[in-house]
């Protein structure tokens, strides 16, 4: 994801994220396996994480001056939280109003 950003291939990286938040909701959701039962709480940490890397850009190398006026304003779109992963809308709220 990270990598796509920094091509500039955003929505590129907007799919890849919504994919990494998508499989690990649905982890969490089905409450089975041995990962969920160890480690509660990685699905939503992991996909947090997902949607910071997303949201800043991944933070790592300097930008280019066409991205970095878009740093901020890097959302999910509504839709998909809405209907793919309802149960963390607020979770992604807190992420993606954090500011670095």
């Amino acid at each position: 994801m990270k990598r796509q950003i920094e091509l500039g291939l955003e929505a590129e990286a907007l799919e890849i994220c919504k994919g990494v938040v998508l499989g690990l909701y649905r982890v969490e959701q089905g409450k089975s396996g041995e990962l969920v039962e160890r480690a509660p709480d990685f699905p939503a940490e992991a996909a947090a994480s997902a949607i910071e890397t997303w949201a800043t850009g991944g933070g790592g190398r300097k930008r280019s001056g066409r991205s970095r006026g878009r740093i901020g304003r890097r959302v999910l779109p509504q839709d998909f939280v809405d209907q793919q992963v309802p149960d963390w809308s607020s979770m992604i709220a807190r992420v993606l109003s954090r500011r670095r």
